[in-house]
């Protein structure tokens, strides 16, 4: 770590005249950090790659997350309506029940005449 700060420590003594550089002594410390900088850079610009690569992927599965949401609540929609239909089907189909009354009086009896 101490390598990292040493030349930001004298770049920032540099830049203060706290230090009397040797003539040509400036050179090395500009590539270093210069090189230090395109190395920052690069690491940069693959994180962000890095970043939208993954906030695509999010993007995806939100569509399609969003695309099964809608599926589901049609079928839903049609079990429903499958079921209200289905249960009109039982009751017209179930054999209508004589009522206490007809039953009491004998009357509606589905003897033939």
């Amino acid at each position: 770590m101490a390598t990292q700060e040493t030349p930001l420590r004298e770049a920032a003594a540099a830049l203060r005249g706290d230090s009397d550089p040797a003539p040509g002594a400036e050179a090395p410390l500009v590539e270093r950090l210069t090189r230090e900088l395109m190395l920052a850079r690069a690491r940069i610009d693959e994180l962000q790659r890095r970043l939208e690569t993954v906030q695509e992927q999010r993007l995806e599965e939100a569509r399609e997350l969003g695309e099964v949401r809608r599926h589901r609540e049609g079928l839903l929609f049609k079990v429903d309506y499958l079921e209200e239909k289905l249960d009109i089907a039982k009751r017209a189909v179930r054999p209508r029940r004589r009522s206490l009354w007809q039953r009491l009086t004998g009357s509606g009896s589905s003897a033939p005449d």
